[in-house]
């Protein structure tokens, strides 16, 4: 299936979300796996674990020597807490990232390294689908340092100390061997398990913004494609449904699906935007995904509904 089995693969955030259902994914394909993490949520066999600090270089040399390839997915990944503290910020996003392009060259090893960033850096777009092509235009914090490490990835990539791949993800949910903690990521993971404890469903605003929803098993295959493949190199990608739902449809369609599994009535109830709420929120976004297309032949195969029956099952079959 991939051409892993000679190599050995770090995961950066290998306890969070994407980085858990990467490795359950890649555990049989690899070599070795290093799961790379502040906390070990993650107890498999044949994955060994390190806790590492990024922001010290000797924790870079341990990485950069053992690995052929780094998927980098690690980081806060809160434009809250990103707007509370900048520099705090600022730091943790860069510093390691500087850290490993500067080992790399010290090492003359050049590792192929896959970034997670997000397709909240193009901002407040006015023309739908989202290609590339358009400009990131960040309005957040957050987004800013994204594309800071994006650019640092891409000129160290230009100048052959690394061969990198960035991915900017639209909204990913689906159940995954670690959750989100954070208040603002992973919302339909959330709603759902709300919805199948019978409670009643939240909508801020009028419900009608846009968004693009990719199911982890499309996430997941996106980063394994991308790695394995030459014509990713030095490039960004988007990976995205392509397909718009508002979020009013989606939380109709939790709250439905739900209501007749536990054969109870969930009720959807509209509020305002509570205060401090960032714009980028109220967006409508679609993102485009053609050319991770064209270079590896990647599509998402989990349309919205089928992820959201999936996820209400796990969930659901985790509680009884």
């Amino acid at each position: 299936m991939h051409n892993f089995k000679n190599k050995t693969i770090a995961v950066i955030g290998g306890s969070g979300y994407i980085g858990s259902s990467l490795i359950k994914t890649l555990i049989d394909e690899a070599k070795r796996i290093i799961c790379i993490s502040r906390e070990n949520h993650i107890h498999q066999i044949g994955v060994d674990f390190w806790q590492l600090d990024l922001k010290k270089r000797d924790s870079w040399i341990n990485i950069i020597s053992e690995s052929d390839i780094i998927f980098y997915l690690g980081g806060n990944t809160s434009i809250y807490d990103a707007e509370k503290n900048p520099e705090a910020n600022l730091f943790s996003t860069l510093c390691p990232i500087i850290n490993m392009i500067e080992v790399a060259k010290e090492l003359s090893k050049v590792p192929r390294v896959i970034f997670a960033s997000t397709v909240t850096v193009y901002g407040l777009t006015d023309i739908l689908p989202v290609s590339e092509s358009s400009k990131a235009s960040p309005i957040s914090i957050y987004d800013l340092h994204k594309v800071f490490a994006e650019k640092h990835l891409t000129m160290a990539t230009n100048n052959n100390t690394i061969h990198a791949t960035s991915l900017r993800l639209s909204n990913v949910f689906g159940p995954s061997p670690s959750e989100s903690s954070l208040k603002d990521r992973g919302v339909v993971n959330k709603l759902i398990k709300i919805a199948l404890k019978g409670k009643d469903l939240q909508i801020y605003g009028d419900g009608n913004y846009l968004r693009d929803y990719i199911f982890i098993d499309d996430v997941v295959s996106a980063f394994i494609q991308a790695a394995n493949s030459k014509n990713t190199i030095g490039k960004i990608f988007n990976v995205s449904s392509q397909v718009g739902f508002s979020i009013r449809e989606v939380i109709e369609l939790i709250a439905n699906n739900v209501s007749e599994l536990i054969n109870q009535k969930i009720t959807i109830k509209q509020s305002p935007w509570p205060s401090g709420m960032s714009d980028i929120e109220k967006r409508s976004f679609i993102g485009n995904s053609n050319a991770l297309y064209n270079a590896t032949k990647w599509k998402p195969k989990i349309s919205l509904r089928q992820g959201i029956n999936k996820t209400i099952n796990f969930y659901w079959n985790q509680k009884n």
